[in-house]
Formats: structure tokens, sequence, C-alpha cells
């Protein structure tokens, strides 16, 4: 389990994220994430993110809504 109230970042790069805690100068790498894509839309809403639709060229468009949970 993540200690949430110690995490300075939520870092994605392409398609590897980590949670960066800044007082320990260490990161943690998160489970697996959907498919890459374009088109999309992210948002934070109450300590957590939301990825929503996009397309990418071997999947086509995505009607998925995906929840990411840190905690």
């Amino acid at each position: 389990m993540l200690d949430t109230s110690k995490i300075v970042s939520i870092i994605l790069f392409g398609l590897f994220l980590c949670i960066f805690y800044m007082e320990e100068d260490d990161m943690e790498p998160l489970r697996s994430l959907p498919y890459q894509r374009y088109g999309h839309t992210v948002c934070a809403y109450r300590g957590r993110a939301y990825l929503w639709g996009g397309r990418n060229d071997d999947y086509g468009a995505s009607s998925t809504l995906h929840e990411f949970d840190p905690g």
C-alpha cells in the first residue's frame, strides 16, 4: 500500500508510471497501464486520476474509462 501522505509526484514516462518520493529520493514503479493513445482526456478528482477515450493505430478508438488510485 502506498503512503500517499509522502507522495510528491506521480510521473508518467511513455508507458512507465512511477511515484517519486522526494524525501527518500526514491521512485516506485506502479502496475501496468492501458495501451498508449492520443486524443484522450486525463483529469484528477479526489486523489484519483481518470483516463477517458483516445485512440491508437492498433486498437482504434477507446470508450473505456480507466481509474488510477495510488492508495
